[in-house]
């Protein structure tokens, strides 16, 4: 397949947009018509509605009902003024009212307050429908308990490997995980949801979950302490971490030529099934399995229609990916470049030696920025004039000047030419190529569609939103408010989630808006919970609170609200800079990748 087209991208951001502009502004829309429609059905004042955005008005109209319509300057949220209530300007956009109105009664307070939650839980009931006829896009290793891959070590971060806390615990490969500190577990989701959000700490202080898992015919409670994995590198999250994948059945659907599979004699439709003796639940440890015997006959059993059959492969490692210099400005100082190998006549010749002719691609990371900006888009052409095949050349050539200012000429794929100095102080080295085993076949795609009744759906969005706050608000998690997730975080991951597959989209706007129900109950001054604390209280004490008062705790309550907002936020920001980083990082891995496939020169048997 080709490269995307600018209508492709173009296009998809529109697509992503749409929906976050569709789920997100139109849960805050719906729930400002609950307020709304609420206020006009008790005969009370309805002074403005912004139907999208907040800020200055950009087009206003007055419509035969006395309210004043408007579109806002900032694209995000709605919001409807009602001067009768004072206790709900400071969110609601109200204004001292410019006549003299009747009081209103508390059945009017609460019915105002209580319909903005009201309409967003109608709203998730009426997407929940929607979700429920489309279905909703997983995969069986997403929907089973069952444990597919456990590690004996984990990277905690990039430079710290840590046993495996799952496999210290005891959890193997086919266990059925069915509690998680007593909880029952139904699905391999939410198990990471469990133990994410779990508040167990054991005498010493450390995290900790009791794992319920039956094995054959025993039910075994294991205590495993997860370790704080590094989640985002920019924000500096970490989350609980056991080190477990979910099984999935490995169903050949292309078997790769030559490879150690293809010379066993397996065939598409067949079902890995055990190998060296060892069943075999999901992909990570089959390539274990593999890795532990190369060069080794060793015996391979599938299930083929009714039948097992065994086979005998000996396993290969080939090479992972090409080998790459890398360039730093000093000696101390992090790499500035990756040149990387480009081969010129196709991916073809030992794509893992450095002596193999090819253009020499360069990519620059953060320190380099300053002297080249290139995501392999420039090329190196010469060194102090003299022209560069390979990268051997480049190595030997840069090797024997070192400590010389070097001359590098650059082109581009439209013939343009430039020159960068590179300092004395510089230092080149080579990133050898890693040869590891790898599956000589690819497997099926396994995804299917759920398809939940909306009972189901709010079930377990309560569940998940209860837990979570739970988690937020206990001193023995390792959740803080440094983990929510703020306008930035929702309308990106809605993006995200939409640009993926749209039916997700809806399985969302369900969470956001049972979120933004529970959330506006809480009884928190400057959200409906408050106003109608608020309103509880004067009914009470036969008399309204004192207005002074009000705006006094509106006031405090909303700065500290603002706080949270703007530390939710930068969180966000930083966490959406992290993701973009390790994109990045991702597609100039890819670029250093060989093209999978099993030749005699290429195995290192």
């Amino acid at each position: 397949m080709g490269e995307p087209t600018i209508f492709d991208m173009l296009f998809s951001s529109a697509w992503g947009i749409f929906w976050v502009l569709l789920i997100f502004n139109g849960s805050i829309v719906v729930h400002e018509l609950g307020h709304y429609l609420a206020a006009r059905w008790r005969g009370l004042k309805v002074e403005r509605f912004s139907l999208f955005g907040l800020g200055p008005k950009l087009i206003s109209w007055h419509g035969k009902d006395g309210v004043e319509y408007c579109i806002c300057a900032i694209p995000f949220g709605a919001y409807v003024a009602l001067p009768q209530l004072a206790e709900m300007k400071a969110l609601e956009g109200g204004a001292e009212p410019k006549e003299k109105l009747p009081p209103i009664g508390y059945a009017d307070k609460m019915y105002v307050a209580f319909a903005g939650p009201f309409f967003n839980l109608c709203l998730a009931v009426v997407i929940a429908c929607i979700g429920w006829y489309t279905g909703y896009p997983s995969n069986s290793s997403g929907e089973t308990n069952v444990v597919g891959y456990v590690g004996e070590t984990v990277n905690v971060d990039e430079d710290t490997v840590v046993d495996g806390p799952a496999w210290k615990a005891g959890l193997r490969p086919g266990d059925e995980i069915i509690a998680i500190d007593g909880e029952p577990i139904a699905s391999f989701k939410e198990v990471k949801e469990h133990i994410t959000l779990g508040t167990g700490r054991n005498d010493a202080g450390e995290p900790s979950a009791v794992l319920s898992v039956k094995r054959g015919d025993e039910v075994l409670d294991l205590t495993v302490n997860p370790v704080l994995k590094l989640d985002n590198s920019k924000s500096g999250d970490r989350m609980r971490f056991v080190g477990i994948g979910p099984a999935e059945t490995l169903t050949v659907d292309r078997v790769l030529e030559n490879s150690p599979e293809a010379q066993a004699g397996i065939e598409v439709g067949d079902v890995i099934v055990n190998v060296d003796g060892t069943p075999v639940f999901g992909g990570g440890q089959y390539l274990d399995q593999l890795s532990a015997n190369v060069g080794q006959p060793t015996p391979l059993v599938v299930q083929r229609g009714d039948e097992q059959v065994t086979l005998t492969m000996t396993p290969q490692e080939i090479p992972y990916n090409r080998p790459d210099a890398h360039i730093a400005l000093n000696a101390d100082g992090p790499t500035a470049f990756w040149i990387i190998p480009k081969y010129t006549q196709g991916e073809t010749g030992d794509l893992a030696a450095t002596t193999t002719a090819s253009k020499l691609a360069v990519y620059s990371l953060d320190p380099g920025e300053g002297f080249l900006k290139s995501d392999g888009n420039w090329f190196v052409a010469s060194v102090n004039g003299e022209s560069m095949g390979s990268l051997q050349q480049f190595l030997d050539y840069t090797q024997a000047h070192q400590g010389e200012e070097l001359t590098f000429a650059l082109t581009n794929a439209d013939g343009a030419t430039i020159t960068r100095m590179l300092p004395a102080a510089a230092t080149v080295s080579l990133n050898q190529p890693v040869s590891t085993a790898h599956a000589g076949f690819q497997t099926k795609s396994d995804v299917i569609f759920i398809k939940q009744n909306p009972l189901v759906q709010f079930k377990e969005h309560i569940q998940r939103t209860f837990r979570t706050l739970g988690s937020l608000i206990s001193p023995k998690s390792d959740i803080g408010l440094r983990h929510l997730s703020g306008p930035v975080g929702i309308t990106t991951n809605l993006y995200r989630i939409a640009q993926f597959d749209w039916r997700l989209a809806f399985w969302f706007g369900v969470l956001l808006n049972i979120n933004l129900a529970v959330l506006n109950l809480l009884p928190i001054p400057v959200l409906d919970g408050g106003h109608m604390v608020f309103a509880t209280i004067s009914k009470l004490t036969g008399k309204p609170l004192p207005i002074n008062f009000i705006a006094s705790v509106q006031g405090a309550f909303m700065f500290l609200l603002l706080g949270v907002m703007f530390y939710v936020l930068y969180f966000d920001s930083m966490r959406e800079v992290g993701y973009h980083e390790e994109r990045r990082a991702w597609e100039l891995e890819l670029q250093r990748r060989i093209p999978l496939e099993f030749r005699p020169d290429r195995s290192t048997n």
